[in-house]
Parts: C-alpha cells; structure tokens; sequence
C-alpha cells in the first residue's frame, strides 16, 4: 500500500457500470503519473450490473485502485460517507460516476493542493450531454485559474447551492478532523454537506478553482426529488450544522435565503414541471412561510405559474372548439 496520499478520488456508484467505465478510463489514465500522490477508490454500493467486472478490469491495468463492496444497497448517503471515510488522503473528492474529468485535470490541481493548505476548494464545471458523444474540442485546455478567499462568508455567498455538488467540492479531510463534523441522517441525501460546510468554515482559507476541471452529465430529467431535498432536507441540515457550531447561526441563515432566491426562483418558472408527484407550493411553504424571501421572491412566481397555467388550458379549449 501506498504512503498516505495528498489526494483521494472517491467514487461511490451503483448499476451504472457503462457510466462508471468512462469515468474510470479518464481519471485513471491520468492518475498514473501521479500514483505516489493520488489515491483512487471505488465503492459499489451492492449493484445488480457489471460494476464489479468493470472495476476488477480496472485493477487488472492499475492496482493501486481500490475496491470496496456493500452487502446490499445501503442508501446513496452511506455510501458517500462511507468514501469520506475510506478515503486516507489529506484531500478527499468524492466524484460522481457519472461526472467525467477534462484532460490534464489532475496535472493542474495537484501542485495547487501541494502549495496551499486549505479547507475546501470549489470547482468549476461544464456539462456533456447525458445521452451520445461529445465534442472535446469544445472544452480546450486552460491554465489553472483560482482565487484564495480568506472569508468563508463570501465564498459561501458566491457558491451557495454549489456546495451540494459532490464532484464540485474538494475537501481537508484533515481539518475536518481536527475541527470536528457531523453526519446529517442518512436519508438527507446531504450527507456531505456534514465535511463541506465544517471545511468551509474552519480556519483556513479555501478556494475556487474558475477554469473548469470536470464535465457533469446534463439531465433531460431531474432524478431526484429537488424540492424536498433543497426544501426539507437542505435547512433542516444546516440547522443540524448551526446547533453544533459548525455552522455560524448568520451563514445558515444566509444560505437559506439563497436557496430561496438563486435556485427555486429558476425551477417554479412556469416552463418547469414537476417530477416525483411533488406540491412544491406546499413543501416550500411548510419550510419558508417565516421567511420574506419567500413571500417576495416566490409567492409572485407561483402565482404567475398558476396563471400560466389556467392560461393555457383555457387556450387549449378554445382552440379545440
């Protein structure tokens, strides 16, 4: 085994082993001239596919990999924590399997994490169409671009809902550590809001990284509940983080506020419809009735919504007169 490393690469995954298969190709191909550095582990997260097979064809070419397996399916959360804490480097980025690196990634952030000592560093991201090839010529290479922030508030202010993405966020495992975490519950769909945010907000700086390192998978279709994740569980995890001082009571509140006003405000757009059988109304009303974002930023939106609505029903049964 390897000295401990200066950067752990986490995957959990399950049942997408063809996803899965493309993003091991691109990160190991270049990990490999950085195998005394960089840690790569997956776990598979008890998966009815060809994960297994495609991961052991993996450790065939490249041994370092390392291979962990669940009894059974414990939940998306468990196996993200479960990455954190396999995870043996000083940084740990978890990363999705369906996300995808850009050439000459790991060569740019790796003398960054060698000459800064920081809690987090935020990426940039573009995206590649869920289904068919891409262009790679699209996304040609650029120098490593980044700002230092020694104000975890305005980083925070300028990232806010970011800070949910999984393979957007590298984290100080080490500092984390140190400055004490909390796994929010493991049906939060959050769970890694529990290191990110103690990170964020330790003593030292952090970072954002502006050329962007990474492709995430565009969806035709959010495969997720959105409003009960970011309506329910999002504040309910921060006030988890705000009661045990991880969190300042003021950031909390701050980035409840822009969740309210820089991600809701997009999906109640009357072009939107809603997956899942959600009632956002309801949802977000339940959560943020105290709140005068909301009544400013999204009862006119749904009331717009409502309008639209009626509108084009009313069309649709004129026209069909």
């Amino acid at each position: 085994m390897m000295n401990k490393p200066l950067l752990t690469i986490a995957i959990p995954t399950y049942n997408r082993a063809h996803l899965l298969d493309l993003c091991l190709s691109r990160i190991l191909a270049q990990v490999r001239s950085s195998r005394e550095e960089i840690e790569v582990l997956v776990s598979n997260n008890a998966s009815t596919d060809d994960t297994k097979a495609t991961v052991m064809r993996f450790i065939s070419l490249y041994s370092e990999l390392q291979y962990s397996e669940n009894e059974y399916n414990r939940g998306p959360d468990y196996n993200i924590a479960k990455c954190f804490k396999l995870a043996r480097a000083d940084y740990v980025w978890i990363f999705s399997d369906d996300d995808l690196l850009l050439p000459r990634a790991i060569e740019r952030i790796v003398p960054m994490l060698k000459t800064q000592t920081l809690g987090i560093i935020t990426l940039a991201v573009n995206f590649y169409p869920g289904r068919g090839a891409f262009d790679e010529s699209l996304f040609p290479y650029e120098p490593l671009s980044f700002e230092l922030y020694h104000d975890p508030y305005q980083l925070a202010s300028e990232v806010h809902f970011w800070l949910t993405y999984i393979t957007g966020v590298i984290s100080n495992k080490s500092i984390v550590i140190e400055s004490g975490m909390s796994y929010p519950s493991e049906d939060s769909f959050l769970i890694q809001l529990g290191w990110v945010i103690p990170a964020l907000f330790s003593r030292l700086p952090s970072a954002k990284v502006e050329t962007p390192l990474i492709l995430g998978r565009a969806l035709e279709v959010l495969d997720f509940k959105l409003f009960y994740v970011f309506g329910i569980s999002y504040p309910s995890v921060l006030k988890e983080l705000s009661r045990k001082k991880l969190l300042p009571p003021d950031a909390k509140d701050m980035l409840i506020e822009l969740i309210i006003k820089k991600y809701f405000t997009i999906y109640i757009s009357p072009r939107y419809n809603y997956n899942h059988g959600e009632r956002p109304f309801f949802i977000l009303g339940k959560s943020f009735w105290n709140r005068k974002a909301f009544w400013f930023y999204l009862i006119p939106l749904f009331i717009r919504r409502a309008l639209y609505k009626l509108s084009s029903k009313f069309n649709s049964l004129s026209s069909s007169e």
